[in-house]
């Protein structure tokens, strides 16, 4: 078995030694081809163009008196209220 294998994979290496040492195929010689065309042709291009404009947005109103709100217990409680509404609803505290 071994001498099979060692007759294989020396078979291989002498297969692959001839087709690096081939030749290779010769080059064509390259041919200058020359050929003048003249052409005229007016060509005229009219498109028209739609654009579409955005209208900036407005400036969000002021709310009176967020600052203070925000401060007030009453935010705290609606605050307290709303995080256990979402809560109770995912099973979850974030």
């Amino acid at each position: 078995m071994k001498k099979l294998l060692f007759l294989i994979g020396t078979v291989m290496i002498v297969i692959m030694i001839i087709a690096a040492c081939g030749g290779q195929a010769p080059t064509p010689t390259p041919e200058v081809v020359k050929e003048t065309v003249v052409v005229t042709q007016e060509v005229v291009v009219t498109k028209e163009v739609e654009v579409m404009v955005t209208p900036t947005p407005e400036p969000y109103a002021e709310i009176p008196f967020q600052v203070e709100w925000a401060g007030s217990p009453h935010a705290k409680v609606i605050f307290a209220v709303i995080i256990g509404i979402f809560t109770a609803d995912s099973g979850s505290v974030s």
